[in-house]
Order: structure tokens, then sequence, then C-alpha cells
């Protein structure tokens, strides 16, 4: 068995198990492309993939769906954040909580009896001896999440669904954290979320509270025998029935004896509930090199306890091959347990030119890396050790070598030079200098422009270290060169006192500042002049930034694990495109440097710490870079044409104001019947009455709406839409909805009826059901009236020009390279890679198994370059850049070369070029509808040339056929084609052009056709849309015959 902690989650994998999954990695490859939210019955778009699962009891799942969705509003509504939605790996901890609460409050006999049923199945097959759930197991949950997956998010619907389920049943409700300044931002959050709390600040009267009202407190101000006095609390005021939360809790455990923070727990929690969240828990339990844990007294138990209690597994693992965060290189050196004195300048140094080499990154292109909410870059710096004599305070050496840099001119350039030339002597595992291509944006400067730059930007100015203690903020110590007017460093500390006194020793004098503020509160002011930040372990719990982008770390060792993972997983924390949270899949240098964590490592422990960390976690790559090579270039290079705007057009530059298109309101459908699934088996007699025509919603109803609320949420929707252009003025959108020229259905419900085409509100909830339908009407038309408004702009705009590697740089891999990252448990995988790279780089050859199409690598000689990375059964975690082809698009891929294979008499007179297209980077359609269709095919015949864009995706959530996906497919494409034509025509070209494009739907007709548009479809009508199913065996011919072709 594993020695991986994830292995031995025996109640997670129970709840995996109910809907018919062994591991999270198969659940996770269903739903991780499914986009969150919901559809216009309110349903989750993960409940229809969940619906296909093995779970027994499907009616159940609609009952847990509709109060996740609650639960959704709740949070929408409570934080004014209506785009708020739950990304899958949310939804399914949310869900699996649902399931546990029910069961455990209204089925508990039988939960335990097909728990350890399972657990005997589970020891059996894994050769483990986990003892039996028993009752006192079961009050427990734990949720292993990693660091910005938002576990704080989850905390508060834990709440609101325990709540539920338990009745309000409780004595005390308290939530335990690390430090006070988790305290502090907990009940920030948590009053956002509408949560009602408070902090324990010492007063013992502030302990009592109110109905539902949750108490924060820091686990150091609780003890089991309280002696004296002080601001801790015996455990046994709490006496009685609590509900306990508990963040990064388990640290206790690895710090006290089981009589220590185990028995403050299990006191606290006697007779109750509790929950716990942790990024951490790998760290914190041992295994043996054989794969069993460990057996000493506390490592066993804590192994007992959270193998039976850790419901969710979103390690970081998950959380990095899901594209979460940003990417990261740490620095190391081989077969060195220490540095010489010169070697650790020569690391800072090189520290110093990544991070310069991001700021000038990111002032350069602040417009163009808008869309993905990236702040300023911040140096971060922590050491393990505040003070200590001499140099060995870890603080000090820092200062010691930023004071060198300030005011030594020769010394900074020195050493510049060995890292920009790769001469530094630091080797890595292949024998090649660590900074070996390298720096490739700031190596474009001389010498000393990269100095000029680097006291510019950074300090404010060469001169001498200044350094302030901020008489107005507990233990900071501000940095600054003479020569500057702010500040560009602050130091932050616990014990600055003797930090001061150690710098005076060193021959630093400290002076004083009585006026500035706190430095480091302000870090995350859009206006902070801080670019340094140096510190302790303090700041590792208890601080959030979105701007660390390069640690250096010093002394952190091998015994410092869990904190090792939680200040990385801080610096690895990214906002992303709409805040997505994501790193975009094929960034191009500049932007990947910003979307990527350096970390310098000034001690060999820690290195091997850290990485062991990664291990253990699973997250080990190996890496290859394959440069591509053009296929034939004499046959289409120049000869096939490519789409392109305009230089001179950006639709962002022309102000658009929202107003009423009658034609655009005639096509807004919002059908809220429910639609029967045969796949689901489920009836629906919830339906008393129906109706065939559409609904009108009355002046009367429309008046007791919030206005003011619908007016934000669809301003927040247009934001996050990127249509930044579009002017919204508030009373059109009521006189939108008071046009009636849209389409509603509706059926009765208990709280909506239907008399005379007219809405009956019989409930106080119908009023918020009205609403998010008049919010749901107003999305539909603003996202059409935007697309087309985008169209007839942009045809004006739109030119065919011959494709040319150079002028068309971008529809290709960046630098015309592939990089692939290979987990090393696939060693096979690993070790023919190394020797297929051996001829494919030093002979020109392409390696034969490439041809042969039964391995992640293929060669394909109608794609315009090889190789092409494609989808393999059981390699999901192999990742590349440009990423590859998902499983849809690998069999679009190995279907057209079948039908080329069998087709040689139709394609000996012709040529057929085939490219990948590259998402955000290659030729795309409107901003609204973000197409980036997958492929483009060019058909050459004599002077004739067909264009086809190709997407393989699933159109369960298209819903119907006025998708914007699905216009541009059927109808916008025809008008392009016709702009292409005049423009060819004027400019006298002969060649004559034809252009198409065609969704090809990995979805079966079967699943999509009872909910797709009036659930009456037949395929035709599907086709007369440019929709083919590639679960037909001719959709490939097919798209030749539409095209005229065949």
């Amino acid at each position: 068995m594993s020695s991986y902690l994830n292995n031995h989650l025996v109640l997670n994998k129970y709840f995996l198990n109910l809907f018919g999954y062994k591991d999270f990695k198969d659940l996770r490859e269903k739903l991780k492309d499914v986009p969150p939210g919901f559809d216009s019955s309110g349903r989750s778009l993960f409940l229809d993939k969940l619906l296909e699962s093995k779970f027994e009891k499907k009616e159940k799942l609609f009952k847990y769906d509709e109060n996740i969705r609650e639960y959704v509003e709740r949070m929408r509504k409570n934080r004014k954040h209506f785009d708020f939605n739950l990304k899958y790996f949310q939804y399914l901890a949310i869900l699996f909580s649902e399931i546990y609460l029910d069961r455990f409050f209204n089925k508990k006999p039988i939960f335990i009896n097909d728990l350890n049923d399972f657990l005997s199945t589970f020891n059996e097959a894994n050769n483990s001896d986990i003892p039996v759930f028993t009752e006192e197991d079961l009050d427990k949950l734990a949720y292993w999440m990693a660091t910005g997956s938002g576990k704080t998010l989850i905390m508060h619907i834990n709440y609101w669904q325990i709540l539920r389920y338990s009745k309000n049943d409780w004595d005390n409700i308290i939530l335990i954290t690390p430090n006070e300044g988790l305290s502090k931002q907990h009940y920030e959050e948590m009053a956002l979320s509408g949560i009602p709390c408070k902090v324990y600040d010492g007063n013992v009267d502030n302990l009592k509270t109110k109905k539902d009202e949750v108490l924060i407190i820091d686990i150091y101000k609780l003890t089991e025998e309280k002696k004296g006095s002080g601001v801790s609390i015996d455990v046994t005021y709490f006496d009685g029935k609590n509900l306990v939360f508990i963040d990064e809790g388990h640290k206790g455990a690895s710090s006290q004896n089981e009589t220590g923070w185990k028995n403050l727990r299990e006191t606290i929690a006697k007779n109750g509930f509790i929950f716990e969240y942790s990024a951490t828990f790998g760290q914190i339990i041992q295994f043996t090199k054989t794969g069993k844990p460990s057996e000493k007294e506390q490592n066993k138990e804590l192994y007992e306890e959270y193998t039976k209690s850790i419901i969710f597994d979103y390690s970081y693992y998950h959380f990095y091959i899901d594209g979460y965060g940003k990417d990261f290189y740490v620095y190391n050196i081989k077969d060195k347990n220490n540095y010489n004195q010169y070697e650790k300048e020569l690391l800072l140094t090189a520290n110093l030119l990544s991070f310069c080499e991001q700021i000038i990154i990111y002032e350069q292109n602040k417009d163009r890396f808008k869309e993905y909410n990236i702040e300023k870059p911040l140096w971060v710096f922590v050491g393990s050790k505040v003070t200590g004599k001499g140099l060995s305070s870890d603080i000090n050496i820092i200062i010691q070598f930023i004071k060198r840099v300030l005011e030594e001119k020769d010394f900074l350039r020195e050493r510049l030079e060995k890292v920009l030339l790769a001469g530094s002597g630091l080797i890595d595992d292949k024998g090649d200098d660590i900074f070996k291509n390298k720096f490739k944006l700031i190596k474009n400067f001389t010498l000393e422009e990269i100095i000029a730059k680097i006291y510019q930007i950074i300090f404010g100015g060469k001169g001498s270290l200044k350094i302030y203690k901020i008489k107005n903020a507990d233990g900071e110590l501000g940095l600054a060169s003479s020569t500057a007017q702010n500040y560009f460093g602050v130091i932050n500390v616990g014990d600055v006192n003797n930090l001061e006194k150690l710098l005076k020793e060193s021959g630093i004098e400290v002076l004083e500042d009585h006026l500035s503020s706190s430095l480091f509160l302000e870090i995350n002011d859009n206006n902070s002049p801080i670019n340094i930040l140096i510190g302790s372990k303090k700041f590792i719990e208890g601080w959030n930034s979105w701007r660390v982008s390069n640690m250096g770390l010093i002394n952190m060792g091998k015994s410092e694990g869990p904190q090792i993972i939680q200040l990385f997983g801080r610096g690895v924390r990214f906002k992303g495109r709409n805040y997505s949270l994501k790193r975009e899949e094929n960034p191009d240098y500049e932007l990947n440097m910003l979307q990527t964590l350096f970390i310098f490592g000034l001690n060999a422990d820690y290195i091997d710490a850290f990485l062991s960390s990664l291990e253990r976690e699973d997250l080990n790559f190996e890496e290859f870079t394959l440069p591509i090579k053009f296929n034939s270039p004499d046959k289409w290079a120049n000869k096939i044409y490519t789409l392109e705007t305009k230089k001179e057009f950006n639709f962002l530059n022309d102000m658009i104001i929202l107003e009423i298109d009658k034609q655009i309101l005639g096509r807004i459908t919002l059908d809220l019947r429910p639609k029967i699934s045969l796949s689901h088996g489920l009836k629906t007699s919830q339906v008393e009455v129906s109706t065939d025509e559409s609904i009108n919603i009355s002046d009367e109803n429309l008046e007791i709406l919030d206005w003011e609320e619908i007016y934000f949420e669809i301003v927040s929707y247009k934001i996050s839409k990127g249509m930044y252009n579009l002017s919204i003025e508030k009373d059109i959108l009521k006189q939108l909805i008071e046009s009636s020229l849209y389409k509603l259905y509706l059926y009765d419900s208990e709280d909506i009826k239907v008399e005379n085409r007219q809405m009956k509100l019989t409930t106080f909830s119908a009023v918020k059901r009205l609403q998010d339908i008049v919010i749901m009407i107003l999305k539909e038309y603003i996202s059409k009236f935007y697309l087309n408004r985008e169209k007839q702009t942009s045809m004006q705009f739109i030119e065919a020009k011959p494709l040319n590697v150079k002028m068309h740089s971008e529809v290709f891999p960046k630098n015309e390279e592939i990089v692939i990252k290979i987990p090393k448990e696939f060693h096979n995988d690993i070790e023919i890679l190394k020797k297929e790279l051996e001829s494919y780089q030093d002979k020109q050859m392409i390696p034969k198994k490439w041809t042969l199409w039964n391995n992640f690598i293929v060669h394909f000689d109608h794609h315009l370059y090889t190789p092409l990375i494609i989808w393999q059964k059981n390699k999901d975690d192999i990742k590349s850049i440009p990423v590859k082809l998902n499983e849809g698009e690998t069999k679009f891929v190995i279907d057209l070369k079948e039908f080329i294979t069998h087709n040689q008499a139709f394609f000996d007179d012709k040529e057929l070029f085939l490219l990948r297209n590259l998402s955000k980077k290659g030729i795309g359609f409107f901003i609204d509808a973000g197409f980036y269709p997958d492929f483009i095919m060019w058909l050459k015949f004599k002077d004739m040339q067909y264009m086809i864009f190709i997407d393989p995706k699933g159109i369960r959530n298209s819903g119907n056929f006025n998708d914007s996906k699905i216009q541009i497919c059927s109808s916008y494409i025809k008008e392009i084609e016709t702009e292409i034509k005049k423009e060819l025509s004027k400019n006298k070209n002969k060649d004559r052009m034809l252009i198409d494009a065609f969704i090809i739907s990995v979805t079966k007709y079967n699943d999509i056709k009872a909910t797709f548009g009036e659930g009456n479809y037949i395929k035709k009508d599907f086709e007369d849309h440019n929709i083919l199913f590639q679960e037909d065996n001719d959709y490939i011919e097919k798209i030749f015959k539409k095209i005229g072709a065949l």
C-alpha cells in the first residue's frame, strides 16, 4: 500500500464509492470541464454528470443540489458577489457533507453499518488495519484543502449545513484558530458571509454568545486548567454540547503530547461535533518505508483519527494538476549541504534579478495583463531565526546583502555578470549552471541598464541603506535608500528589539519614525511603495496577499514541513482571468513570469524538506522541451489563408450603450418548465398545471423587485464577461423586461401560479424567484446584444492573409517548442521519451513510435507541425504547454486520419492541412463568445480553398440553438465569408475561398435530446446548425459533404 496518506482515507473513499469511483481522479475527469453555476431551472450544471453515476437514490441528489443552490445564493447576497459559484471540487466537498449530515442525523445506525461494511472490504483490499467506526468517530469531519482552494467559504457553508440538519441544537459554537491574526481574518470573512460572530478579546464577559453566534478564539488562549490571571480560558467553561470549527488546529498535535492539544479538543467537543480544515494533514502523519503508519503512539492515534474523518481530499497535488494557482520554480543545488558566503550572494543576486525582471514585465504590460488581475510583484524573505550572533541571524543575512547592493555598485555588477553569463558554478542535476537559459527578457538590456533598473524600480534610487523603527507599528522596521522619498521594504518580526540590537552590533544604526503608520498592513494597497517584505515565521499564518511572486527562504528546515506548505500555498495564490484562480495554460514568456512563483533557498536542508514535502503530495515532475518541426511547409506556407483582425481595430475602444433591440429580444427564450430526462428515469409528479403559452410579467410584480440589486448583479456580470465598453443605464433594464418581447415559459409551482399568461406570486420566496428569472432574461439579452454589436463592428476589420510562420507566430507554440511535464511515477514513459529525443533532436528523425499512435506523443503528417500531444487513457496527469488535446479532440484527429486513409482517391488531387488552434492565442471570434475553435482545417483544390473551423465540445450546457458559439457556426461564419470574398475581390485576388465552422458534439444525442431547446429536435435540426455528433461513424464525411467538397 502506498505510503501517502491520500490512499488511506477510508471515509473519503467511501463517498467516492457511493458514486461508483475508486479514485478522485476518475470523478475529477467527469466534472473538471463542466462550467460552474446553475441552469435556467436552478439545477447545478454538475448535477447532470452526477446523475449518470452509480449513486443509488438519485432523487436525494436533487434535494441536496437544491440545498447547495440555497447556500450559494445566500453567499452571493451576503457578500454582494452575485457571480459567485462553487468550483467542481468545492461543490463535491459540500455535496459529500450534505450526504454525511443527512445520514448522521437521520439514519446513524444504518450509516455506521454501511461504513464498517466498506471498511472491511477496504482493509482487505489495501492490507490495512484501520479500526471499525464507532459513534464517537462520526462526531468529526475534516477537509484536506490546499491553501487558496476556498476552505474558508466551505467552512461557512458547513455552518449553514449543520444548522439545517441539527436544528440549531448547540450550547456553544466555537471557531478555534492558530493565532490572533487568523482570528481577526476569520471574523472579517464570517461577517462578509453574514454569519454572526465575535472574537474573544480577553474579556470573560465576551465569551457569552447569542443564538447561532460563533465565538472565535485562538488555540493559545485555551487551557485545561487555568492558573492565575490572564486571557487564557479553561475549556470546562464551554460545558455542554458544542459545535466546534478548527482551522489548522492539528499543529497543536505535532507540538504537544497527547495530554495537550488533543485532550483540549476532545474536552471542548465532548457530546458535540467538530469540523476541521487544513492544507497540511499530509505533513503530520508519518509512514514507514513499507507503507505502514509509524507505530509511535501519537502518530498511530492521528492516523486512525484522520483516516476516518477526512471526508474530502483536495490537497495541493489536485490543486496544481487542475491548473489552479501559479506555477513554481525552485532553485536547488546538487550535492551541497552548505553554501559558502560567495555562493549565498550569487543566489541572492539571482533572486534579485528574477524579481527585477518580474517588476519590469509588470510595469510594461499592465494593460495587456489586466484581465488576469495580476498584482504588483512582491519579494518576500522568510527566515527561521530572527536573532543570533553576527550573520547567524537569518534576517541579518538579507539586510547585509541589501546594504552592499545599495552601497557598492561593483559588488552588484560582478555578481550579476556571473549569474547572467551562467558562470555561477552552481550546478543542477544535469551538470548545467542553474541559471542557464534564465532571465531571457532582462538579457535584452546591457549590464549597466540592468543595474540602473534595479536601483530605480526596486530601491527608488542608489544610496546608503537607512533603517527606521516604525513607532506606530509593533514589530516593524522600514527600509529606505538615502536618495529615495519612500520606503522600499519592511521587516516584520516578533523580536524587533533584539534584532535592533543585533543590527547595531553589525554597524547599522536604527533610526526612529514617529509619523508613519504600519507599512506591513498597507502592503496590499494599490499605491504601496513596498517591494520587499522580510520576516520570520510570524506571518506565515494570518496574512494574505496576492502579490507574492519571488521568495527567499533561509534555514526553513526539515522540521518545518507544515509551515513550508503553508508559506508555499500563500505564494502560489493567483486570481486569474475572471477570478478563476487558474493560471493561463498557454502563456507567453512575459505572462509565464508573472504567473510563476520563484523560490530561492539559502539552506540545503530547506530545499530538501521543501521538495520532500511536494513529493509527499505526489507532485514531482520531469520536464522536457520538444522543438516543433513544420511538416512540408513548402506546401502550405504563404499558400493557405488565415483570418486576422486589422491592427487598428479594438472593439473595447468603441463605447456601446445598452438599448432595446426588438429583433434580439424576440430571440430570447427562457424555458423553466421541468424536462423529463429518460436517461435519469425520474418522474415529474410535482407538475400539476402547464401552459404552452409564454408568460407575461405584470407591472405590479416588477414594482416589488429590488432593482438596485438587479442592476448591481448585471454590472458584475458585464465586468466578468469583459464587456468593459458597454454602458448600462439602470432604467433600461426595467424597460427591457416591460417590453414582453421575449418568451418565458413556466409551470405552476408552490410559490408561483400561472393564470391567463400572468404570474401570481403566492409566497415571499416567490419574489426572490421572480428576481432570479428577470436577471436570467437580462443576462441572456445583454450577451446577445453585445455579440451582435461586436459582430457588426468587427466585420469591417476582418481580412484574409496568407499564413506565414514568422508573421503569424502566435498561432504556433511559443518559441516553436512544446513543454511536457511527466510525473516521475511514469518511469517507463520518461525513459522512452529520453531515447526518442536523442534521434528526434540530434538526427532530425521522427521516432517510429510517434507514427504508430499508441502513445501520448504522435506525428500526423497533415498537421502543420510535429509533434501533437494527445489524450491517452490513464495518462491524465501528463501535462503540456500548449495544453494537450483532450479526449474528444484526440478522437477527432484519429477519425480524420482514418477518413483520409480510407478515401485516398478523393484526396489525390487535393491537399488537406490541419492546425491545432491555440486558445486565446490563435484565431478567435468575439469577446463575449470567447470562441477559439480547437482546430482549423484547410482543403485546397486548384484555386479553391476551404477553411473550416472545428470545435469538438460538449453541448449539454448550450441550452438551445441561440447559444453564441452555435450562432457563430450556423450563421455568423457565413457573414464573415461574404466579407472576406469582398476583400479578396477588391484586391483582385483570384483565389476562391469558402469558410465554414462546425461543432462536433462529444455529448451523445440521446443524452441531450430531451433537455435541449424545446426537447423535440431531431438530429437533422442539429446538423442544420452545423452541429455533428461524434458518436456517428460518418460525422467526418458529413463535414466534407456539408461544405460541398464531397
